[in-house]
C-alpha cells in the first residue's frame, strides 16, 4: 500500500514484536509508525520499542505513536 509517497507496511493487530523487526530489516524502514485506541497497547508499543533496542534498530528507526488512549501508562 502507499500514501503520501510512502510504502505502508500493515503489521495487523496483535503482531509479535519479531514481526516488527523483521519487516523493519526487510523493508530497510527509518519508520516506524503504532497507532493505539486502547490503553494496553501502550505497553505491547514499549515492549517493541524495547525489541528495537535490543536489535540495534532504535538509532535508526524514527518511531511515531499515535492514537488515542485515556491514560497514559509512560510520559
Amino acid at each position: 500500500m502507499h500514501a503520501q509517497g510512502f510504502t505502508i507496511y500493515d503489521l495487523d493487530v496483535n503482531a509479535p514484536h519479531q514481526e516488527f523487526i523483521d519487516k523493519i530489516k526487510e523493508a530497510k524502514s527509518p519508520i516506524l509508525a503504532m497507532s493505539a485506541l486502547i490503553t494496553p497497547s501502550c505497553v505491547s508499543m514499549k515492549e517493541v520499542v524495547e525489541a528495537l533496542k535490543e536489535n540495534g534498530l532504535k538509532d535508526k528507526t524514527f518511531v511515531i505513536i499515535g492514537g488515542r488512549v485515556k491514560k497514559i501508562l509512560y510520559p
